[in-house]
Protein backbone atom coordinates (compact mmCIF):
# COMPACT_ATOMS: atom_id res chain seq x y z
CA UNK A 1 0.00 0.00 0.00
CA UNK A 2 2.63 2.45 0.99
CA UNK A 3 4.40 1.67 -2.66
CA UNK A 4 1.55 2.34 -4.10
CA UNK A 5 1.54 5.96 -2.53
CA UNK A 6 5.30 6.45 -3.71
CA UNK A 7 4.82 5.98 -7.02
CA UNK A 8 1.16 8.23 -6.72
CA UNK A 9 3.28 11.03 -5.05
CA UNK A 10 6.56 10.68 -7.31
CA UNK A 11 4.63 10.00 -10.74
CA UNK A 12 7.35 7.32 -11.52
CA UNK A 13 6.62 4.69 -13.17
CA UNK A 14 5.86 0.78 -11.58
CA UNK A 15 9.38 -0.47 -11.86
CA UNK A 16 10.48 2.27 -9.75
CA UNK A 17 12.51 0.41 -6.52
CA UNK A 18 11.03 1.07 -3.39
CA UNK A 19 14.02 2.10 -1.62
CA UNK A 20 14.58 4.89 -4.05
CA UNK A 21 11.25 6.40 -4.08
CA UNK A 22 11.06 6.02 0.05
CA UNK A 23 14.77 7.97 -0.43
CA UNK A 24 13.46 10.84 -2.93
CA UNK A 25 10.57 11.28 -0.91
CA UNK A 26 12.29 11.38 2.58
CA UNK A 27 9.47 8.75 4.32
CA UNK A 28 10.95 6.32 6.66
CA UNK A 29 10.42 2.59 5.41
CA UNK A 30 7.59 0.76 7.22
CA UNK A 31 9.64 -1.89 8.95
CA UNK A 32 12.40 0.98 10.40
CA UNK A 33 9.50 2.71 11.18
CA UNK A 34 7.76 -0.16 13.13
CA UNK A 35 11.22 -1.28 14.94
CA UNK A 36 12.07 2.39 16.20
CA UNK A 37 8.91 2.38 17.86
CA UNK A 38 9.42 -0.88 19.19
CA UNK A 39 12.73 0.16 20.77
CA UNK A 40 11.28 3.45 22.12
CA UNK A 41 8.66 1.53 23.96
CA UNK A 42 11.20 -1.03 25.35
CA UNK A 43 13.09 1.91 26.40
CA UNK A 44 9.90 3.44 28.25
CA UNK A 45 8.80 0.04 30.00
CA UNK A 46 12.68 -0.19 31.02
CA UNK A 47 12.97 3.51 32.33
CA UNK A 48 9.46 3.15 34.40
CA UNK A 49 10.16 -0.74 36.00
CA UNK A 50 7.52 -2.13 33.73
CA UNK A 51 9.91 -4.29 31.34
CA UNK A 52 9.23 -8.00 31.76
CA UNK A 53 12.37 -10.18 30.42
CA UNK A 54 11.10 -13.49 29.21
CA UNK A 55 12.84 -15.90 26.91
CA UNK A 56 9.91 -17.49 25.38
CA UNK A 57 8.65 -14.51 23.58
CA UNK A 58 9.82 -12.64 20.26
CA UNK A 59 9.30 -9.22 21.10
CA UNK A 60 12.10 -9.71 24.18
CA UNK A 61 14.78 -9.19 21.33
CA UNK A 62 13.55 -5.63 20.70
CA UNK A 63 15.35 -5.08 23.90
CA UNK A 64 18.84 -6.55 22.91
CA UNK A 65 18.78 -4.54 19.67
CA UNK A 66 18.11 -1.57 21.33
CA UNK A 67 21.36 -2.45 23.43
CA UNK A 68 23.71 -3.13 20.45
CA UNK A 69 22.06 0.00 18.39
CA UNK A 70 21.88 2.51 21.32
CA UNK A 71 24.38 1.96 23.35
CA UNK A 72 23.65 5.28 25.77
CA UNK A 73 19.89 3.49 26.51
CA UNK A 74 22.16 1.20 29.26
CA UNK A 75 22.51 4.18 31.34
CA UNK A 76 21.22 4.92 34.33
CA UNK A 77 19.14 7.92 34.47
CA UNK A 78 17.33 10.40 37.14
CA UNK A 79 13.69 9.74 38.24
CA UNK A 80 11.09 12.65 38.43
CA UNK A 81 8.32 11.58 41.21
CA UNK A 82 5.32 13.07 40.32
CA UNK A 83 4.01 16.07 42.37
CA UNK A 84 1.07 17.80 42.01
CA UNK A 85 1.00 21.45 43.65
CA UNK A 86 -2.87 23.41 43.88
CA UNK A 87 -1.68 25.73 45.76
CA UNK A 88 -1.24 29.37 44.43
CA UNK A 89 2.41 31.15 45.29
CA UNK A 90 1.50 33.92 43.41
CA UNK A 91 -0.99 37.24 42.74
CA UNK A 92 -2.00 38.64 39.39
CA UNK A 93 -1.98 42.58 39.92
CA UNK A 94 -3.03 44.32 36.42
CA UNK A 95 -2.16 48.15 36.72
CA UNK A 96 -5.10 50.58 35.44
CA UNK A 97 -3.81 52.62 32.47
CA UNK A 98 -3.19 55.73 34.23
CA UNK A 99 -0.25 53.79 36.36
CA UNK A 100 1.89 53.49 32.98
CA UNK A 101 4.58 55.48 32.40
CA UNK A 102 7.44 55.20 30.26
CA UNK A 103 7.66 52.34 28.65
CA UNK A 104 7.30 50.75 32.75
CA UNK A 105 4.58 49.91 35.27
CA UNK A 106 4.82 52.08 38.31
CA UNK A 107 3.96 49.75 41.48
CA UNK A 108 1.74 51.20 43.77
CA UNK A 109 0.53 48.74 46.78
Amino acid sequence: MQRIAHLYITGTIRTAPTAALELVIGITPVMVYVEQEAMAACLRLKLNSQWIQTHTAGYTSICSQLHFNVPLSQRTVDRIMLKFIFDNNYSVFIPASKDWTYDGVVMTT
